[in-house]
């Protein structure tokens, strides 16, 4: 799956670096590259390359203890915060540029095929897109795409994530 995201060149080699030993940084600790909070930060990205899958792949669990029902209920909750996300991001894009963020991708941003049909996909393929999120959120990162949550000024002028070689 393509991304709309234009990197930006223009970025400085030390500054890039810098962002990029952050970004290490920021794996490491396995929290703001989660698939989770990715759905968060940037839920219409999320729903193009996994969460118009996910749900229909996921199956029926079966619950079977008090801790299954507050995962349950937890995971509820978050779904409501992700879909409230998309619809907010969704709008505020269409409001924005008076466009559809979808526009010129409606085949991927479809939910079903052309004979009303669900998209489903494998488990292999699924993990495949999960994959490419990452890939596109460690771009955006990188290319300083990511303001709203992260402080670039501070990792771009920080000495201390220079290569001392």
């Amino acid at each position: 799956m393509k991304s709309d995201i234009k990197i930006n060149q223009k970025v400085d080699k030390k500054v890039r670096n810098r962002r990029y030993k952050k970004l290490d940084q920021l794996m490491e600790e396995d929290e703001y590259f989660t698939e989770e909070a990715v759905k968060l930060r940037q839920p219409l990205i999320y729903h193009m390359y996994v969460g118009r899958y996910a749900c229909r792949n996921d199956g029926v669990k079966h619950i079977s203890s008090t801790k299954d029902v507050s995962k349950f209920l937890f995971n509820h909750m978050d779904k409501g915060e992700y879909e409230a996300g998309l619809k907010k991001a969704y709008e505020d894009h269409l409001v924005a540029t008076g466009e559809s963020y979808f526009k010129g991708q409606m085949d991927e941003a479809a939910e079903t095929d052309e004979k009303g049909v669900e998209l489903t996909l494998t488990r292999e393929e699924l993990e495949d897109n999960e994959d490419e999120l990452i890939r596109c959120m460690h771009d955006r990162f990188l290319d300083g795409l990511d303001g709203e949550w992260v402080d670039y000024d501070q990792i771009d002028n920080d000495s201390d994530l220079d290569d001392n070689k």
